[in-house]
């Protein structure tokens, strides 16, 4: 799910998803610092220090769901399956896998995998995780496992998952949902996973440090310590990298670009995105509830000029909320093109019903000030007043979590590169028990798009479910009240010396990273 600076906000399926660890494990743990991740005493080399533009809002693999986070979470977690850098799932925790009918799948585990306490991975501790993501009443991943049925050990080795009706997308949703290990409480702060790294610090707002786990499954990862660093501001970004305190930093602005190419201690790296940025209007207020006054909104738009003057050509005007590499995607959905005089003539008609004056408040992270302020001068073109409210992360977060705003400018990235992410967790009407709409911050509802989704959540046939998949997107483009504005872009800073190669899902993977030998 998953919004920041010129990726306004992380995976915005991302937004809000460890345990209990023993007294021992706890004890290993460093007290928490007041400002940034600590230092150990005796570092045995300096840490890979990775900078985002925010940092996740907790620890908890199952109550968060955004990108900064799942950077830094899965390095500390493993699900039973992942994605490679190019979006194909590869075994993690589970070796292999099977479909024993169409709504029954085995899952063989791992065997000799430790969590960071020592604890063996069971068979109890999957079945335990995937309940919890599923049914944990703060569960930001519901709508990942929503058509699992029952998931039960079948010994220690393996795990067998009953689905509801048959599940396409099965197995890209399980990429998403970490494990803990079972007992779990009710809010994790002091995280004990399986991953390459284990937690040494952990600052709120500011940063994270993490450790090399001596006994991973994936062996010793190149780097023995990694802090991750939330920095706000694009240009302190750039600054810590030609000074050499960043080793890879996210989302340069264009006009520092240049500046890092030509210094002698830092490359460019250019990641096509799977974000897409878009403007979310709740259609349960006024005025918007006026779907004439939500596409005068859409027309007044210039999305190329976003694209081209705001972010300096690292997007392209977006017309669906689904990434271009997305199972789903529809080529012949285009951007809504700029037509200021139907959209002056909607708000006439609007008015004339008794909207005469249409006053747009939008709320959006800080990082995304400079976006905000272009779509206001657009919106005043055609006399839509827009009054941009801006937010340091995570108070953006809690809005979107617990007040229902009346509009925010956000950004999605579909991790699982398939429409039915946004469409399921986004779209459909909020559904706890069933798991839909857990990313659905506003009650946005219409029961006639929830069908389709809902038929294509079940639907195995490739070709009729692609069909469903551009049916839900053309009846959401029509409806005018998510509003794309652009598929972005990644640019990152990153050190001569680090070998990496950036994901197409904008995850900062440490065990990825290596330093060159000087």
């Amino acid at each position: 799910m998953a919004m920041e600076s010129a990726r306004f906000l992380p995976r915005f399926r991302d937004l809000l998803r460890s345990l209990a660890v023993t007294l021992l494990s706890v004890a290993a743990l460093p007290p928490v610092a007041a400002a940034s991740p600590a230092e150990p005493e005796k570092p045995e080399k300096p840490p890979l220090r990775l900078v985002q533009p925010g940092a996740p809002n907790g620890l908890d693999p199952h109550l968060m769901d955004t990108i900064v986070g799942h950077s830094v979470l899965m390095n500390l977690f493993d699900g039973l399956v992942e994605l490679d850098p190019e979006g194909r799932i590869r075994p993690a925790l589970a070796t292999d896998w099977e479909s024993l009918d169409e709504n029954r799948w085995r899952f063989q585990l791992r065997s000799g995998v430790r969590f960071h306490n020592g604890q063996p991975l069971r068979a109890t501790d999957v079945v335990a995780s995937l309940e919890r993501a599923k049914d944990h009443p703060r569960s930001q991943l519901a709508s990942y496992v929503a058509a699992i049925e029952t998931v039960r050990a079948t010994g220690d080795g393996a795990i067998e998952i009953m689905t509801r009706h048959p599940t396409p997308t099965l197995l890209l949703n399980l990429t998403n949902v970490r494990i803990v290990p079972a007992g779990a409480p009710s809010t994790i702060e002091h995280p004990v996973g399986t991953g390459a790294y284990r937690l040494l610090d952990y600052v709120p707002g500011h940063g994270v440090s993490l450790i090399a786990f001596d006994d991973s499954w994936r062996g010793a990862p190149p780097e023995r310590r990694v802090d991750f660093f939330a920095i706000p501001d694009p240009g302190k970004r750039a600054k810590w990298l030609l000074e050499g305190r960043a080793d890879v930093a996210e989302l340069m602005k264009e006009n520092q670009l240049a500046a890092l190419e030509e210094s002698p201690q830092v490359r460019v790296e250019r990641q096509r995105s799977q974000e897409v940025f878009y403007i979310h209007l709740n259609p349960k207020n006024a005025p918007f509830d006026d779907r004439r006054l939500r596409c005068a909104v859409d027309l007044a738009i210039d999305r190329g000029a976003i694209a081209r003057d705001v972010l300096g050509g690292r997007a392209e005007p977006a017309g669906q909320m689904v990434g271009v590499k997305s199972f789903g995607f529809s080529p012949d959905i285009k951007a809504t093109a700029v037509d200021r005089v139907r959209a002056r003539r909607l708000l006439e008609e609007a008015a004339r019903d008794g909207d005469a004056v249409v006053t747009l408040i939008l709320y959006h992270p800080h990082n995304a000030a400079d976006v905000a302020e272009v779509l206001r001068q657009q919106l005043e073109q055609v006399g839509i007043r827009m009054v941009p409210r801006s937010l340091v992360w995570h108070e953006f977060v809690d809005l979107l979590q617990h007040a229902e705003p009346p509009a925010y400018l956000a950004g999605w990235t579909e991790s699982t590169f398939d429409a039915s992410g946004v469409f399921e967790g986004m779209v459909h009407s909020p559904d706890p028990e069933r798991g839909f709409g857990d990313m659905n911050f506003t009650g946005y509802s219409r029961p006639a798009i929830d069908r389709r989704i809902e038929s294509a959540a079940r639907e195995m046939d490739p070709d009729k479910r692609l069909r469903l998949l551009g049916d839900i997107s053309a009846a959401i483009h029509e409806d005018c009240a998510f509003l794309p504005l652009v598929w972005a872009f990644e640019h990152y800073g990153v050190a001569r010396d680090l070998e990496w190669t950036p994901r197409f899902d904008g995850l900062l993977r440490a065990w990825d990273m290596r330093r060159r030998t000087r």
